[in-house]
């Protein structure tokens, strides 16, 4: 069960990693306000 647990963390940890990295993306394009509208 602990291993499960294990899984599904590292999983969400990545998914979360790839959007944040979307997020900083679109930032440095220069365009502010979808990143700020998307963490709505």
């Amino acid at each position: 069960m602990k291993l499960w647990f294990q899984v599904i963390e590292t999983r969400v940890s990545s998914v979360w990693n790839q959007s944040f990295n979307r997020l900083k993306l679109l930032e440095t394009t220069g365009n502010d306000s979808l990143p700020l509208y998307i963490l709505k």
